[in-house]
Protein backbone atom coordinates (compact mmCIF):
# COMPACT_ATOMS: atom_id res chain seq x y z
CA UNK A 1 0.00 0.00 0.00
CA UNK A 2 1.14 3.51 -0.40
CA UNK A 3 2.17 5.70 2.37
CA UNK A 4 -0.55 8.13 2.05
CA UNK A 5 -3.59 5.30 2.23
CA UNK A 6 -1.79 3.62 5.41
CA UNK A 7 -1.67 7.48 7.01
CA UNK A 8 -5.43 7.76 6.46
CA UNK A 9 -5.99 4.22 7.83
CA UNK A 10 -3.46 4.96 10.73
CA UNK A 11 -5.94 7.92 11.67
CA UNK A 12 -8.95 6.14 11.35
CA UNK A 13 -7.50 3.29 13.47
CA UNK A 14 -5.85 5.28 15.93
CA UNK A 15 -9.16 7.83 16.96
CA UNK A 16 -11.48 5.29 15.25
CA UNK A 17 -12.22 3.40 19.04
CA UNK A 18 -12.31 6.19 21.19
CA UNK A 19 -14.39 8.12 19.33
CA UNK A 20 -16.97 5.10 19.56
CA UNK A 21 -16.43 4.97 23.00
CA UNK A 22 -17.09 8.31 23.98
CA UNK A 23 -20.31 8.78 21.53
CA UNK A 24 -22.07 5.86 23.49
CA UNK A 25 -21.02 7.22 26.51
CA UNK A 26 -22.88 10.47 25.72
CA UNK A 27 -25.78 8.94 23.50
CA UNK A 28 -26.32 6.18 26.83
CA UNK A 29 -26.44 8.79 29.22
CA UNK A 30 -29.30 10.60 26.70
CA UNK A 31 -31.13 7.73 26.72
CA UNK A 32 -30.90 7.28 30.37
CA UNK A 33 -31.97 10.23 31.48
CA UNK A 34 -34.65 9.82 28.70
CA UNK A 35 -35.80 6.75 30.54
CA UNK A 36 -35.65 7.84 33.91
CA UNK A 37 -36.77 11.99 33.28
CA UNK A 38 -39.85 13.24 34.39
CA UNK A 39 -41.56 13.18 31.36
CA UNK A 40 -40.67 9.42 30.55
CA UNK A 41 -43.87 8.93 29.91
CA UNK A 42 -43.74 11.16 26.53
CA UNK A 43 -40.86 9.26 25.48
CA UNK A 44 -41.84 5.68 26.56
CA UNK A 45 -38.87 4.27 26.15
CA UNK A 46 -36.91 0.90 26.66
CA UNK A 47 -33.37 1.10 28.36
CA UNK A 48 -32.49 -1.71 27.45
CA UNK A 49 -33.18 -1.95 23.98
CA UNK A 50 -31.59 1.37 23.01
CA UNK A 51 -28.66 0.78 25.15
CA UNK A 52 -27.66 -2.76 23.20
CA UNK A 53 -28.16 -1.30 19.77
CA UNK A 54 -26.06 1.51 20.39
CA UNK A 55 -22.95 -0.13 22.38
CA UNK A 56 -23.92 -3.22 19.71
CA UNK A 57 -23.22 0.08 16.85
CA UNK A 58 -20.15 1.16 18.90
CA UNK A 59 -18.22 -1.76 18.91
CA UNK A 60 -18.65 -2.45 14.95
CA UNK A 61 -17.04 0.76 14.53
CA UNK A 62 -14.38 -0.33 17.01
CA UNK A 63 -13.75 -3.50 15.08
CA UNK A 64 -13.88 -1.30 12.20
CA UNK A 65 -10.65 1.02 13.46
CA UNK A 66 -9.11 -2.62 14.45
CA UNK A 67 -9.15 -3.75 11.40
CA UNK A 68 -7.52 -0.46 10.14
CA UNK A 69 -5.28 -0.85 12.48
CA UNK A 70 -4.27 -4.56 11.70
CA UNK A 71 -4.08 -3.34 7.63
CA UNK A 72 -1.42 -0.52 8.26
CA UNK A 73 0.53 -2.97 10.55
CA UNK A 74 0.49 -5.27 7.37
CA UNK A 75 1.40 -3.02 5.16
CA UNK A 76 4.07 -1.32 7.24
CA UNK A 77 5.59 -5.03 8.06
CA UNK A 78 8.62 -4.07 6.26
CA UNK A 79 9.58 -1.22 8.54
CA UNK A 80 12.31 -0.97 10.62
CA UNK A 81 13.30 1.65 12.52
CA UNK A 82 16.56 1.65 12.34
CA UNK A 83 16.90 2.36 8.90
CA UNK A 84 13.56 4.04 7.60
CA UNK A 85 12.59 7.63 6.97
CA UNK A 86 10.48 8.71 10.33
CA UNK A 87 7.05 8.97 8.50
CA UNK A 88 7.11 4.81 7.44
CA UNK A 89 8.33 3.97 11.07
CA UNK A 90 6.16 6.90 12.54
CA UNK A 91 3.05 5.51 11.27
CA UNK A 92 3.80 1.47 12.24
CA UNK A 93 4.38 3.19 16.02
CA UNK A 94 0.74 5.09 15.79
CA UNK A 95 -0.85 1.81 14.80
CA UNK A 96 0.59 -0.42 17.38
CA UNK A 97 -0.54 2.05 19.53
CA UNK A 98 -3.97 2.16 17.95
CA UNK A 99 -4.53 -1.57 18.09
CA UNK A 100 -3.94 -2.03 21.95
CA UNK A 101 -5.60 0.76 22.72
CA UNK A 102 -9.00 -0.44 20.10
CA UNK A 103 -8.72 -3.64 22.52
CA UNK A 104 -9.27 -1.78 25.11
CA UNK A 105 -12.10 0.32 24.01
CA UNK A 106 -13.59 -2.33 22.92
CA UNK A 107 -13.49 -4.01 26.67
CA UNK A 108 -14.83 -0.77 27.94
CA UNK A 109 -17.91 -0.95 25.57
CA UNK A 110 -18.53 -4.63 26.48
CA UNK A 111 -17.95 -3.53 30.44
CA UNK A 112 -20.73 -0.87 29.93
CA UNK A 113 -22.93 -2.84 27.75
CA UNK A 114 -22.71 -5.63 30.66
CA UNK A 115 -23.63 -3.00 33.34
CA UNK A 116 -25.94 -1.38 31.56
CA UNK A 117 -27.87 -4.56 30.97
CA UNK A 118 -27.68 -6.15 34.31
CA UNK A 119 -28.22 -2.96 36.64
CA UNK A 120 -31.32 -1.34 37.55
CA UNK A 121 -32.08 2.11 35.31
CA UNK A 122 -34.18 3.91 37.49
CA UNK A 123 -33.81 3.72 41.16
CA UNK A 124 -35.24 5.91 43.59
CA UNK A 125 -32.50 7.31 45.71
Amino acid sequence: MRLRRLAILQWAGLFGGGIAWACAHVFGYAIQNAECGANRAAWSMSNDAWEASLLGVSMFFVLVAEAAAIAVLRGTASTTYDDDDPPASRIRFLAIAAAVSNVIFFAIIVFDLLGTLFNVACRGS
